[in-house]
């Protein structure tokens, strides 16, 4: 009896013994469930709420999620039919402030030719500084570049539906008479019965109209220097506009123009006014400072 009951403890001490050797032998890289449980949110770069393309007037600006918290940016702006500028930067996502700084901005100036694939391009800078500004009502940013200043004052909306904000942002520009306020003092109104002028002249290749209006000297494509009225005029013998710029002019409203610090631009930068007298005690004067989308007959 007694050897009986001590082969039973034997064989339990065993069983004992091998559930210990199976626990002090399990995986180390098994997740505890417990620290799962403590983990504050999902896990998702908070820049996905904002991710995708968002746009206003000549620029388009792409928001993308990388890595845990940080976002990149891409802002592509037309400066002219066969001419652009792309700014790429990263940086973390501020989820108090809904913003994103960044430090390490590329700039890449693109011209294109026949073949749109292979733009020539030429780096401006790398470092450039600044910070994309998130709005946390609607599916909108701002872009605050230290270097240039391009966008400022400019609202990028996204692909949501929109309508009923772009809705009251015009019929709210419309009304209000200092609309340009931050690159003329002159009144909107007089700004775009003068911007009208300009496009009508440009498309009736009307030069002695523009002429008039250009603040000389002023740089011609492909780098020709122009000092006056006669020497524009002589330049233009024999030009004509380019399609596709003609094309996008005709598009022009010349209402609630796109404009930055270097002025308000005409379609996709056929055109450039700014005012000489801003910011002085002299009455407003706007000017033609960029002229393109010409080309030989």
């Amino acid at each position: 009896m007694k050897k009986k009951l001590l082969i039973v403890m034997m064989a339990c001490l065993l069983v004992l013994l091998a559930a210990c050797g199976r626990a002090n032998t399990a995986p180390q890289n098994e997740a505890p469930a417990e620290p799962a449980a403590e983990t504050t949110g999902d896990g998702q770069n908070p820049v996905m709420n904002f991710v995708g393309l968002y746009g206003a007037g000549k620029g388009s600006l792409l928001v993308e999620a990388e890595g845990e918290d940080g976002a990149k940016i891409t802002v592509t702006w037309a400066n002219g039919a066969a001419e652009k500028s792309q700014w790429v930067m990263s940086g973390p996502f501020d989820e108090e402030t809904l913003s994103v700084a960044y430090s390490n901005c590329v700039k890449t100036d693109l011209v294109f030719t026949d073949d749109e694939s292979d733009p020539a391009e030429t780096e401006v800078y790398t470092d450039g500084t600044g910070r994309i500004v998130f709005d946390g009502e609607r599916y909108a940013l701002s872009w605050e570049d230290d270097q240039e200043h391009i966008a400022d004052g400019t609202v990028f909306l996204g692909g949501q539906p929109v309508e009923e904000t772009e809705q009251a942002e015009e019929a709210a520009a419309e009304e209000d008479p200092n609309y340009y306020a931050m690159v003329t003092a002159m009144e909107k109104s007089e700004v775009e019965r003068l911007a009208a002028t300009v496009r009508e002249a440009y498309l009736a290749e009307d030069w002695a109209t523009i002429a008039e209006l250009i603040r000389y000297p002023i740089s011609m494509y492909p780098d020709v220097k122009v000092n006056s009225e006669e020497e524009f005029l002589a330049y233009m013998n024999g030009k004509t506009v380019h399609e596709s710029d003609r094309a996008v002019m005709e598009e022009e409203s010349c209402r609630n123009m796109f404009f930055n610090g270097q002025g308000i631009c005409f379609a996709d930068g056929e055109i450039w006014m700014n005012d000489i007298h801003y910011m002085t005690e002299e009455p407003p004067v706007l000017e033609i400072v960029a002229v393109s989308g010409i080309v030989e007959k």
